[in-house]
């Protein structure tokens, strides 16, 4: 019987690149981590899957587990943003790659997880499986993976990489844009939120200096584009 030797040794390359890794995943939603966990264990073999659903979870596993990748959702809910993981990832020169996951396409949105150093961008919406694979196995060998739709917003935007403003609201501004978005007056919020009218005012004005908007309703749509209105 005929072996062929370049065909096993072939095979025993891809095995070890594809050994068991340890895979966190950082998302405020539990159905959607219980979704993307039942993705990767459909190769129970591959994957080690952890998961965390605040910043903080997010860095004691990363300080106390031997992570391979970390899947990373940039908007936590209202009180916290994912890209402070990447921040932390970032100032400690810890060696995790990180794989952004977004529901939003707005372009400050996709470059604000450019610039936090994600080495991929999936869009939750339209990921499956065989992609979420493909983008892990890419990032792992040391490469870079954006879907065509993302790389095409990063290579119409990419110009305004360096004057991109971080954008971090306060639980205040969280809170107030939520009105605004309800189309409440300053007066309005003011009674639903006893913080006084010049405090909305001044709230505002720094909202719209933060998204370089000029209007509450530019704001508003702003922080739909760009996720600050999950």
């Amino acid at each position: 019987m005929y072996l062929d030797t370049n065909s096993i040794q072939n095979q025993r390359m891809d095995d070890a690149m594809r050994q068991r890794r340890n895979i966190l995943i950082v998302d405020d939603n539990r159905y959607f981590r219980e979704i993307v966990r039942t993705m990767l264990e459909r190769e129970a073999s591959l994957y080690k899957v952890f998961e965390a659903d605040s910043v903080s979870q997010a860095i004691y596993l990363i300080d106390t587990t031997p992570l391979d990748i970390v899947l990373l959702d940039a908007r936590l809910g209202d009180k916290e943003d994912g890209l402070d993981v990447a921040d932390y990832v970032r100032k400690k020169k810890i060696g995790v790659p990180l794989l952004g996951l977004t529901t939003y396409e707005g372009s400050a949105n996709i470059l604000h997880l450019v610039k936090a150093g994600v080495r991929g961008i999936l869009l939750k919406a339209t990921t499956g499986p065989q992609e979420l694979d493909n983008a892990i196995q890419i990032i792992l060998r040391g490469e870079k993976y954006y879907p065509p739709r993302v790389q095409s917003i990063i290579d119409e935007n990419f110009h305004k990489l360096d004057e991109l403003p971080t954008i971090r609201l306060t639980d205040r501004e969280r809170i107030l844009l939520r009105q605004m978005e309800k189309g409440f007056t300053a007066k309005d919020i003011s009674r639903h939120t006893n913080i006084t009218v010049s405090s909305v005012e001044t709230t505002r004005k720094r909202l719209q200096e933060k998204t370089d908007t000029h209007s509450t309703s530019e704001l508003v749509a702003y922080a739909y584009r760009n996720g600050l209105l999950p």
